[in-house]
């Protein structure tokens, strides 16, 4: 089989798999066999060799099960960095990329700053790349995750420092920080039903849905969070959209001030900032 064939021949049943960007992955999918987007304009008659085929084959039949193209891979790109992915983590998003960037600006030289929930380490490791003046912590209560994190921190050549344990607890020994940043699990429960199988079936539930509480983690940061932050510390969060203002009203003085809503970049309410203590 020829690359350009392949390459419509892999389209084509993607596509009949019902995966949107059929044509776009079968590119990657190719990528990763040896196959640049170069060879397929230069070369489309290259024939591909026997191993590469069996690859491929490999690869189209998880795919067309939905198992999502970056767990098959075993990376995903996050800000700019390779990061190495599977089915204990979830997948970093591009609005979590957003949520990295509107932060950025605001943290202090030399800040202490903790990545509660960190998966994969996408966002701790964002801001270590970003900001070599920052110290960086980051917390899972998975240790599957962690070891995730931690491999991708060693590829990378970044220095994180990760904590196991639930939410803020793992947090207590190294408090205050200057800032605190999290994109925790916000998924009303009975919405995972709704989602894309590649979601739905392959990304772990822990890392989606808190449970029947959809606001659980924000009313333990809503709570909580103030006491590990020194005083006007910052918070960070990513959030569900349509929850935004119910989230935001968890927020109050005295322990909160400077409470903002963002939106991400298709217009919904996706981040919440504030600051700790009473306003000056």
């Amino acid at each position: 089989m020829q690359s350009a064939e392949a390459r419509r021949w892999l389209a084509g049943q993607l596509a009949a798999a019902g995966i949107d960007e059929a044509d776009y992955e079968s590119c990657l999918l190719l990528k990763a066999v040896g196959v640049s987007a170069l060879d397929l304009r230069t070369a489309p008659h290259q024939q591909l060799r026997p191993e590469q085929r069996e690859q491929l084959s490999h690869w189209l039949k998880r795919r067309q099960q939905r198992e999502p193209l970056q767990y098959i891979l075993g990376e995903a790109w996050f800000y700019g960095l390779r990061l190495q992915v599977s089915p204990a983590v979830l997948i970093p998003r591009p609005e979590t990329e957003e949520l990295v960037e509107k932060a950025l600006p605001h943290l202090p030289p030399g800040a202490r700053v903790a990545d509660i929930g960190t998966g994969s380490g996408a966002i701790a490791l964002a801001l270590a790349a970003q900001r070599p003046d920052l110290t960086v912590y980051a917390t899972d209560i998975s240790a599957d995750a962690l070891a995730q994190a931690r491999a991708n921190a060693e590829a990378l050549g970044l220095n994180i420092q990760f904590l196991s344990g639930d939410t803020l607890e793992p947090l207590r020994p190294y408090a205050p920080f200057e800032a605190l940043i999290s994109n925790p699990p916000y998924i009303p429960q009975q919405n995972i039903a709704g989602l894309a199988p590649e979601v739905r079936d392959f990304e772990p539930q822990l890392a989606l849905t808190p449970g029947p509480d959809a606001l659980h983690f924000y009313r333990c940061f809503a709570a909580e969070a103030a006491a590990y932050l020194r005083l006007g510390g910052q918070l960070w969060l990513e959030l569900e959209a349509p929850l935004a203002q119910q989230t935001a009203a968890l927020f109050n003085a005295p322990l909160w001030h400077e409470l903002q809503l963002l939106r991400d970049l298709s217009g919904h309410w996706r981040f919440l900032t504030a600051r700790s203590g009473p306003a000056s």
